[in-house]
């Protein structure tokens, strides 16, 4: 009839060329982050919701129209002959006398899914599901989109609910390989990975459409390559490789095709540093060596492996997931080997450069948070001891140590800014050929403009440039320096780490000025202090500078134990340190709380016999500490037990008093605790 042709080769047709172009920009546009198992489909990516905003309106406008004008709810006359005749009673049951308004209806709801309004489209769904009912195979798809707009919206239990109550074998043809696809979804929602590979495989073998049959390709050697199947794993990505019409998706599928062939260490490792050199992937350089540090590691050539995770950091020009990628993955090897100090530089790097929503952002900033107070107190320990081996030193042996460390700077100082003159060089000239296209492709615009700063577009890009090349800066002098006071690095004996030391002010203990500063061989002035007084003023030479100096150091490796038993949990690294601390200031302050510590954690560990000997110790040592008291008794393990229970237990008591602000109670705990 008129309005089923109409709407078929009108309005429906617009809004379904106009749904076209919007999966076209949606596809096309979509970027995913291969560091980690990507999504079935590009809707999933948060960022790729709003891509085809445009044509999904206009799809949703055309749809509307389409239902508005072409309906045909009126029901035919009865006919008395067909009354009957089943068939026609079943006719005269339908909602919808246009044969094509359901396709309409269904295709509203794939472009409000698309659009991100996935309420609206579980409206949309739901309305085709209850007033389509005649036809099976609509409402079968209408039913698969229904759970794929709930899961969207992390209602996993209601797309649970549908997908369990559709059977695979009774479904049609056509709706069988997008149900296997969204069952394969809902199963990876839910973290059960393995489940969703059957499914999943069925869909890829029967996907139509290219571009989404290559997506489960790679989520399928992403898993098999996570299951460690590596002859799967590989088969998945040479299809993946092979099939792409994505250049992320082709450089992706090969770089992990080099790494899931780890065994061939020969041949992987040639075929990445083939892509290293190829101009082509200039900008997946991170990836690349990120992916040979993984081949090494798994190799256990793990020098290799550290040395390929850093140019992975150098060479990123992106800052993006890559080269977190591999700055978390260079921090953890650091990790597990306990080589903390070289551990948090990488996960304060990858820290800044996370967002809150990524999925390891709280681990690694709870890392990153716990190394940062450990390396300050390292820091202390490492600059005043070598402060104190300096001061040791004859005369003509520390001037000679201190011109060979300043003549070292200065040389540093110059390469740093040659490096940065060079980077800073080669942004300006990406960005001005970035500046001049927008500029150029915005001539005859009425929204553009000559300037600068009225284009958001050009400060927008401006803006992302200067961090990618310098992090957040504040706006203040010096801004390029991450130290804008001048150090100095020196080897010292504690544990054969660099030092800083810090340049305060240019006045030297007698208040003199300092003919601090003096120039690089760029004619810039430099930041390194020239004159050997200024640090030798600073060195610990008097009893009482060395008392303090030997105080801070205390204090220093007290805090550093503590952190490694309570941050860390490295009980070894923890005995080792707060023996260091008994060992150097056997008199000090602390040291009955060390060996409480230092029995606790031999305790813990099963050493009874050095548990013992640190327990006698502090009943002999300091009889009149509460430790002793406790573990003086003869039912000294009972009377932990207890007094731990009892802390909790006022712990308890004293926060429900606060809560309900009876303060008087409060304070009678606190009394309390503080005597005992």
């Amino acid at each position: 009839n008129y309005h089923a042709m109409t709407t078929r080769y009108n309005v429906a047709f617009n809004s379904g060329e106009s749904y076209k172009e919007g999966l076209d920009v949606i596809y096309n546009e979509n970027e995913d982050d291969f560091t980690k198992l990507i999504p079935l489909f590009p809707i999933s990516n948060k960022a790729s919701q709003s891509l085809a905003t445009s044509q999904m309106e206009r799809a949703i406008e055309k749809a509307m129209k389409a239902e508005r004008l072409h309906s045909i709810r009126k029901k035919p006359k009865k006919e008395e002959k067909k009354m009957k005749d089943p068939k026609f009673l079943l006719f005269l049951q339908k909602e919808e006398y246009n044969r094509e308004m359901g396709r309409v209806w269904l295709l509203h709801g794939k472009a409000q899914f698309h659009n991100s309004d996935f309420l609206g489209a579980v409206g949309t769904f739901s309305y085709v599901i209850k007033h389509f009912s005649q036809e099976k195979k609509r409402v079968e798809e209408a039913k698969i989109w229904l759970a794929r707009a709930y899961m969207e919206m992390d209602w996993i239990y209601d797309a649970e609910d549908i997908v369990e109550k559709l059977d695979k074998e009774e479904l049609f043809e056509k709706n069988i390989t997008l149900f296997s696809a969204v069952k394969a979804d809902l199963l990876l929602r839910k973290g059960e990975k393995q489940n969703a590979i059957e499914p999943l495989m069925y869909a890829a073998d029967n996907e139509r459409k290219k571009r989404q049959r290559v997506r489960y390709e790679y989520v399928l050697a992403q898993l098999f390559h996570e299951k460690n199947d590596i002859s799967r794993a590989a088969e998945y990505y040479k299809r993946t490789a092979k099939h792409s019409t994505s250049y992320q998706m082709d450089f992706n599928a090969q770089v992990s095709l080099a790494e899931v062939n780890y065994l061939y260490l020969t041949k992987a490792e040639k075929t990445l540093l083939r892509m290293a050199n190829n101009p082509k992937y200039a900008d997946g350089l991170d990836k690349i060596y990120t992916a040979l540090g993984n081949v090494y590691l798994k190799n256990e050539m793990f020098d290799k492996a550290v040395a390929a995770y850093r140019l992975a950091i150098e060479k990123s020009t992106q800052n993006g997931v890559d080269k977190i990628k591999a700055l978390i993955t260079l921090a953890d090897h650091f990790y597990e080997q306990s080589k903390y100090i070289d551990a948090q530089p990488n996960y304060a790097e990858a820290k800044n450069l996370m967002k809150v929503e990524h999925d390891d952002f709280e681990r690694v900033s709870n890392r990153a948070q716990v190394l940062g107070e450990l390396v300050a107190h390292h820091q202390i320990v490492v600059l005043q001891d070598s402060l104190q081996r300096l001061a040791r030193m004859s005369e003509s042996e520390r001037n000679q140590t201190l011109r060979a460390m300043i003549d070292r700077l200065k040389k540093e100082e110059a390469e740093e800014l040659q490096r940065l003159a060079e980077e800073a060089k080669k942004a300006e000239r990406g960005f001005v050929m970035e500046a001049n296209e927008d500029y150029v492709s915005n001539v005859g615009s009425t929204t553009s403009t000559a300037w600068y700063f009225y284009n958001s577009n050009l400060i927008s890009k401006g803006k992302s440039e200067f961090q990618r090349l310098w992090g957040v800066r504040k706006l203040e002098d010096n801004w390029r320096r991450k130290n804008k006071a001048a150090s100095s690095t020196m080897m010292n004996d504690y544990e054969n780490e660099e030092i800083v030391l810090v340049e305060s002010d240019s006045v030297n203990t007698n208040g003199q000025i300092v003919d601090a500063k003096s120039e690089t061989s760029s004619g810039v002035a430099s930041n390194v202090i020239s004159d050997i007084q200024y640090y030798i003023d600073q060195l610990p030479t008097t009893s009482e500078q060395l008392k303090q100096s030997d105080a801070q150091i205390a204090t220093a490796l007290f805090a550093m134990g503590c952190l490694y038993q309570e941050g860390l949990e490295d009980l070894p690294m923890a005995i080792k340190t707060f023996e260091e601390l008994e060992r150097r200031f056997p008199s000090d302050e602390r040291i009955a709380d060390a060996y409480f510590l230092l029995y606790q954690m031999y305790k813990k560990q099963d050493e009874s016999a050095q548990a013992d000997w640190y327990r006698s110790q502090l009943v002999r040592r300091f009889p009149e500490s509460n430790y002793a008291k406790v573990l003086g008794r003869p039912d000294y393990e009972q009377s932990l037990k207890m007094m731990v229970a009892m802390q909790d237990s006022i712990y308890e008591q004293t926060y429900n008093a606060y809560l309900h602000n009876h303060f008087d109670s409060v304070r009678i705990n606190m009394d309390y605790i503080k005597q005992e």
